[in-house]
């Protein structure tokens, strides 16, 4: 028993050791019985937390559906921010003063550059 627990804890420093042949290949067994349980555990892990084929597929359709939904905020942030600046340049074409303009010309860009990155 002990040698279980100290192959499963890889703590074996050599302090304690088998002395008789008997003892040798029981600690041999039990060495190699250690490691069977600890692979044993890591695959039925791994198996656990692998997706099977219908996950997999379900898995694929919501981030196609959630990338959908993030494609028509930008492009409804895009059609907006284009409408803003049509009115701030109708509303400011006999002042000077151009900042609004800037302002929605930027705002518009930076969209059109978010929708663009998404898309792609």
């Amino acid at each position: 028993m002990w040698l279980v627990i100290v192959t499963l804890a890889t703590v074996g420093y050599g302090d304690y050791y088998l002395k008789t042949f008997n003892g040798r290949i029981v600690g041999f067994i039990i060495t190699f019985w250690g490691t069977f349980v600890i692979s044993y555990f890591v695959v039925t892990v791994t198996n656990i937390l692998t997706f099977s084929a219908p996950e997999e597929k379900s898995y694929v359709l919501l981030q196609r559906l959630h990338h959908k939904e993030q494609l028509k905020e930008y492009a409804v942030n895009v059609l907006s921010s284009a409408f803003r600046h049509k009115v701030s340049q109708l509303e400011n074409k006999d002042n000077q003063n151009d900042s609004n303009v800037e302002r929605a010309h930027k705002n518009l860009r930076a969209n059109t550059m978010q929708f663009q990155k998404a898309a792609s």
